[in-house]
């Protein structure tokens, strides 16, 4: 992906980056202002040759110190020191809790080993402290020197024992905040990335130009008063919409123009795509431009043309397929527009109607008299929970079939009278 790609998918995904963030702030806040307040306690030990003797001694045991400072470090946060500070400390105390509280540091470019001790208490992180030191000290002059460079044994004198602080050392709220926010929007952006690499639904043209080698030939923008106004293409008002669609049909009639297609068939994914909207705007701006248009609703388990342009739908397709009614007898005029419609009718049995040769016929039929035919197909898959309404209108078919049944009985014996 490129930058604009980035910015957009962290635009369309903002919500999880400032969540994540925001909790990564909180969380750090939340840890800070409940942790324990520790105490520390400093002491600082000089190091240098016991007994150094000449000038050039002095030299070689000051160079020799030197070499050695890393070395006396480590050896105050070890175990041949620290088992003897917790010795001192008390028999709970363990060295493997001490390494954890105990550090040793050396400033640049002095023979000086600065060690600090962290406890709950004050008192007992300047014990820990000034213990360690001690032992430190008593177990550099064991170690000692074995003379071989001129040096003498090593000596560390405490320049400045540890006392006990006067008050707790605050935890660093702010620095901690900023660095939960920091992870907090590295992980909102990671989990951003990450659903959008997963992501398996398409949502603009820029999805379905990757995923197929089709060109798209329009898209249509998303607006909430569509809801409110079905047949938006008929506004005088330009809106983006409005627009989106009259580019798709000048697309549609341009992608062949030497041979532009007689029928367009509109279908989606499910239910509730926005299919029905699409069609009948795109026939009302059809109309606008050709002789004559017939849109026809194909979809017979939820027929929603007529709804959408305020006519009947009681009879329609489902009656011209199924022999009730030729196609002159459904075919009502779109208020407003020189759009003809077929609405879908009832039927309980959709899929072998569309399916049938008659739907083949009556097609070419239609094609052969109007300009364009736009039929609203039914989805690819429909959804479970419409099933109940496809039973509702199933009843409903069988009951005007009885009722028409029944007005032909009727009309039969008033004949026969």
């Amino acid at each position: 992906m490129d930058l604009n790609r980035y910015v957009e998918l962290l635009r369309r995904r903002r919500i999880t980056v400032v969540v994540l963030a925001l909790a990564g702030l909180l969380a750090a806040a939340a840890l800070t202002l409940t942790s324990v307040p520790a105490q520390t306690a400093s002491t600082r030990l000089y190091f240098s040759v016991a007994e150094p003797g000449t000038v050039a001694e002095l030299n070689e045991g000051s160079a020799y110190t030197t070499s050695q400072m890393s070395s006396y470090a480590e050896i105050a946060t070890s175990p041949i020191v620290l088992d003897r500070v917790a010795e001192d400390i008390g028999p709970r105390t363990t060295s493997e809790e001490l390494a954890g509280a105990v550090a040793a540091s050396i400033p640049e470019g002095t023979a000086i080993v600065e060690i600090t001790a962290t406890a709950d208490d004050a008192a007992t992180a300047a014990n820990i402290a000034n213990a360690v030191a001690r032992h430190l000290s008593a177990t550099v002059s064991e170690l000692g020197s074995d003379g071989t460079d001129g040096a003498g044994a090593m000596r560390a004198t405490v320049i400045a024992e540890a006392e006990a602080p006067e008050g707790a050392a605050s935890p660093p709220l702010i620095r901690n905040m900023v660095l939960g926010l920091l992870v907090g929007l590295v992980l909102g952006i990671g989990v951003a990335v990450l659903r959008e690499v997963l992501e398996t639904r398409i949502r603009d043209g820029e999805d379905v130009s990757t995923l197929t080698d089709l060109p798209v030939l329009g898209v249509l923008e998303h607006d909430r008063s569509v809801a409110t106004r079905p047949v938006f293409a008929q506004d005088e008002r330009p809106s983006g919409v409005t627009e989106s669609v009259r580019r798709l049909r000048t697309n549609l009639q341009l992608v062949h123009r030497a041979d532009p297609p007689r029928s367009i068939l509109l279908t989606s994914a499910v239910a509730g795509e926005g299919k029905t909207t699409t069609a009948v705007n795109l026939a009302v701006s059809l109309a606008e431009t050709a002789d004559r248009v017939l849109l026809v609703d194909a979809d017979l388990r939820e027929p929603a043309v007529a709804r959408h342009l305020g006519i009947r739908g009681d009879e329609g397709l489902a009656d011209v397929l199924e022999g009730r009614a030729d196609p002159d007898e459904v075919v009502k005029r779109c208020p407003g527009t020189t759009l003809d419609v077929m609405p879908g009718g009832l039927t309980d049995r959709p899929t072998e109607l569309l399916a049938s040769p008659a739907m083949v016929a009556l097609m070419e039929a239609m094609s052969s008299q109007y300009d364009v035919v736009v039929l609203d197909g039914p989805p690819v898959a429909p959804r479970r929970r419409r099933r109940a309404a496809e039973r509702g209108r199933r009843r409903n078919v069988a009951g005007r079939r009885r009722r028409c049944g029944a007005a032909a009985a009727a009309a039969s014996g008033a004949r026969d009278a």
